[in-house]
């Protein structure tokens, strides 16, 4: 049996229904809030954590205390930061950077889409043209050449992974934010700092999902975290490919070339480090299926995004049972508290005392006069989809 620990975006009780493991809702970081959700809950994404707002967390990585973060700072505005939420490859072959300028308006955050470019890459102090990006199954490879070189664009190549990737540097150049200068660019550089390592804050964890310590700066700023813990402690951020995820809807849409960029506890990647890893597959009603569909679905249940909205209905370091019909189980937990039944779409039905929070105004949401409760799904249900229950 499996006991684990949810994790949340902050509700309208409190600071924040967190999204990933690793914090407490502590009331006494925050601001005076309303105690009634009344619209969907948006991100809050001030750089100390403290806001009014009802949510200060989203997918890639949960708010943990004064200095957690996913964002960089932005060098001619302190109203914007910039969330790098992956990489993408368009139809000329060029590698461009998926991310928002991210509104610091506690009350009313907004994600301003504005993409990028990969300009090239640093290897040992020496310029090189990225070739391709690839994060098949979370296994970050680089392929580069040396500009001008001979062969360079014509198949003689170099490929940096695994330990190799240690200093690797990587260029960009993404948009100024909203009311700026037109036409400006800001020269960001990113940078591996650990060899791959397994996320290990998750429990229970794989040894197969590792991440990296990664680092952001651009001239006149020190180098950042990109994914910073309580107090601006580093945390690994991972990568894989196939997918992208809206970091307000939690909406997945499946691009082949696809990097997303996230952090070792949010969601995302703390359901693969679970075992719930979209390249793998199962047997399901005696069929072999991929763990895609299952990972979206954990994510929906990792956060209670019961509506499938992006509106997570839970606090960080709630535990719940998780329970799932795949042979061989990823895992087992007890449903006799039935929480939910969720797939990638979320909750096909709750019950309502069981909820994992029932003091979070749920009547308010999107779906709760639609939801069914899960007595209407009966007792074959739990060998058709994913389950969570309350200890």
């Amino acid at each position: 049996m499996f006991k684990v620990k949810t994790s949340m975006k902050k509700s309208a009780l409190c600071s924040g229904l967190f999204l990933l493991l690793g914090a407490s809702c502590e009331p006494s970081q925050v601001g005076s809030e309303q105690s009634t959700v009344r619209e969907p809950i948006k991100v809050c994404t001030r750089s100390d954590g403290t806001c009014t707002d009802s949510n200060c967390d989203d997918i890639n990585q949960p708010y943990q205390g004064s200095g957690s973060d996913f964002s960089m700072k932005e060098p001619n505005t302190l109203s914007y930061r910039y969330k790098l939420t992956g990489f993408y490859r368009n139809a000329t072959g060029s590698w461009l950077v998926r991310g928002y300028h991210v509104k610091q308006t506690p009350l009313s955050p907004t994600h301003v889409p504005a993409d990028g470019t990969v300009t090239g890459l640093t290897v040992g102090g020496v310029s090189q043209k990225l070739v391709n990006f690839d994060a098949q199954n979370g296994n970050v490879k680089l392929t580069y050449c040396t500009p001008g070189a001979a062969g360079c664009g014509a198949g003689v190549n170099v490929v940096a992974t695994g330990t190799s990737l240690l200093g690797v540097q990587i260029k960009l150049q993404v948009p100024y934010a909203p009311g700026l200068t037109a036409g400006g660019f800001i020269d960001y550089t990113l940078q591996f700092d650990s060899i791959p390592q397994v996320l290990n804050l998750v429990s229970p964890s794989s040894v197969d999902v590792r991440g990296f310590k990664f680092s952001y700066f651009y001239t006149g700023l020190a180098p950042q975290s990109l994914c910073q813990g309580p107090l601006g402690v580093s945390q690994r951020t991972f990568f894989y490919q196939d997918s992208y995820w809206h970091p307000e809807t939690f909406l997945r849409t499946q691009e082949a070339s696809a990097i997303t960029v996230t952090c070792e506890l949010g969601a995302i990647a703390a359901c693969m480090s679970w075992g719930y890893r979209p390249w793998d597959t199962r047997s399901f009603n005696s069929n072999t299926v991929s763990l895609r569909s299952w990972h979206a679905a954990c994510v929906n249940m990792k956060t209670a995004n019961y509506c499938g909205d992006g509106v997570a209905w839970t606090r960080y370091g709630t535990s719940i049972y998780v329970n799932d019909p795949l042979s061989p189980q990823v895992m087992g937990g007890s449903l006799a508290r039935l929480e939910a039944f969720w797939d990638e779409n979320g909750a096909l039905c709750v019950n309502d005392g069981n909820r994992r929070v029932a003091s979070l105004p749920w009547s308010t949401s999107s779906c709760y006069a639609n939801i069914p409760s899960c007595d209407t799904l009966g007792s074959s249900a739990a060998s058709s989809f994913l389950g969570s229950a309350i200890p």
